[in-house]
């Protein structure tokens, strides 16, 4: 018979790792003082999962010696629910802040796609205050859609956590961050345009708004086999971006050279940028920049559907859940 502890904290695939390294308790007598034999056994299993434990360099799995190890293994069970695929932004600054916040979700019975829903009112609200056009509310839109970017990782966060993955969370997830980009840009555009009184950044809005519109829809629609290793660059990459980055031609350059463009317009990093920019009073370099960018990116994905075409082997690509 085997007994598990209820004190006993396992994350993912952390039962089949503890079961695998710490050895059975048994006992051989038959009969005797049961009170002191339990006792024994207990001491024996908490030895045994000390032991196991500290042998366990990435172990997945705590024996929580008393109430105070209940936070401290939490702690660590949320630093494992990010994605490879996180931006530096996201890894060192939007998840740090998101994991007390999806603690206490944790604990309410909440879905991620009603918190996905939930945070999608932060990008129009921060559209409505962009129109105003002057400093403080391009400033305070700016920091809106900044906390909209990291309160988004909560829910990717809570189905990892809750084994509630699935891809209708991952189309939502992806539709809402397209159409808060839409909002942010637009709002963007039409508000330093009334400010300056000149359509030039209206324009320049809705220009990347179309962009991004046929750059997703490109993307969803063309699909390649991809032959690209496990590497960093992969596992920095979402599956439906691998095609791109394989088929595109950009390779040309390094994989360390992609890798670090890559790092560098996420989306994450972008926004971030976006507020450092609007702290400065250069808010129509946001739209200059992220126009730059999303131009080559159309190209590339372009470029990959072409592809596509001429190997007559066009699918629908997966997504992937944010």
């Amino acid at each position: 018979m085997r007994v598990i502890t209820t004190r006993l904290f396992a994350d993912r695939n952390g039962l089949t790792q503890f079961l695998e390294t710490v050895p059975i308790v048994r006992s051989e007598e038959a009969s005797g003082d049961i009170p002191n034999l339990w006792r024994r056994l207990y001491e024996q299993f908490e030895a045994s999962c000390r032991d196991g434990w500290r042998a366990k360099v990435e172990a997945r799995w705590h024996y929580l010696k008393d109430a105070a190890d209940i936070r401290m293994s939490e702690q660590i069970f949320l630093r494992r629910v990010g994605k490879p695929q996180d931006g530096i932004v996201s890894k060192f600054i939007n998840r740090p802040l998101s994991r007390p916040i999806t603690r206490l979700l944790l604990k309410f019975p909440i879905a991620p796609t009603t918190w996905t829903l939930s945070i999608s009112a932060l990008p129009f609200l921060s559209c409505v205050l962009l129109l105003r056009g002057d400093y403080a509310g391009i400033l305070i839109g700016v920091a809106v859609y900044q906390l909209s970017s990291m309160l988004d990782g909560c829910d990717g966060e809570i189905a990892r956590a809750k084994y509630l993955e699935s891809k209708r969370g991952g189309r939502v997830d992806d539709f809402c961050d397209l159409m808060g980009g839409f909002f942010f840009m637009t709002g963007l555009g039409f508000g330093l345009g009334h400010a300056h009184g000149s359509a030039f950044y209206a324009v320049e809005g809705i220009l990347w708004v179309l962009i991004m519109a046929a750059n997703e829809f490109l993307l969803r629609i063309a699909k390649l086999e991809t032959n690209l290793g496990s590497t960093d660059l992969t596992g920095a990459l979402y599956p439906r971006h691998r095609q791109l980055i394989e088929h595109s031609g950009v390779l040309f350059f390094g994989e360390r050279f992609v890798w670090w463009l890559l790092q560098l317009t996420k989306r994450d990093v972008g926004i971030l940028f976006f507020l450092v920019l609007a702290l400065a009073g250069l808010a129509p370099w946001i739209l200059h920049l992220s126009l730059a960018i999303a131009a080559p990116g159309l190209l590339l994905t372009g470029i990959t559907r072409i592809k596509t075409r001429a190997h007559g082997r066009g699918a629908v690509a997966p997504y992937s859940h944010l």
